[in-house]
């Protein structure tokens, strides 16, 4: 039999207390900051990578949901994610969050937009039909399928017919 006694300290004890709760805390502000984790999002049981460092990551993540896309996008801008979640803006999230994506950990950052055109939009509208990219930090965190007509259409990334 082995035993191994040592002799404590109450300041040695409690700054080891300390370090440990420090450790803790930081990994926990790790985890629930996003940084971490993977660059994947999970809506209706389909798992989609949300790599987007690269013009290629962002067509690839296009063709996940079989969108046939133009190869380059035909805009880039900047945009604000508001700090106010009311209103549109938080209809807009809650269609983020059907799949699989959250922007509210995002509120008033400023993250580019990717615009691509669709060329195989499963019906004839006679719209141009565009998909927008959301990127931060080389990561996909929205986006939509559009009409480019003022009164048209906005919905998730899946096309309708694949939604569960």
């Amino acid at each position: 039999m082995f035993v191994l006694t040592f002799k404590s300290n109450k300041g040695r004890l409690l700054i080891a207390l300390i370090v440990v709760a420090l450790l803790i805390s930081l990994l926990m502000a790790l985890i629930f900051s996003g940084i971490g984790q993977g660059t994947f999002a999970v809506s209706s049981n389909f798992r989609y990578s949300t790599a987007a460092e690269t013009n290629e990551d962002r067509v690839a993540f296009l063709k996940q949901f079989d969108w046939d896309v133009s190869e380059d996008p035909v805009e880039v801008r900047q945009v604000l994610i508001p700090e106010d979640f009311s209103g549109p803006f938080e209809n807009y999230n809650n269609m983020q969050k059907m799949q699989g994506l959250d922007l509210l950990p995002y509120a008033g950052v400023s993250v580019k937009c990717y615009t691509y055109e669709i060329y195989n939009f499963p019906t004839d509208t006679g719209d141009k039909i565009l998909a927008n990219l959301l990127v931060y930090q080389g990561k996909v965190i929205g986006g939509d399928v559009c009409s480019a007509k003022l009164d048209g259409f906005m919905q998730g990334f899946a096309p309708l017919e694949n939604r569960g």
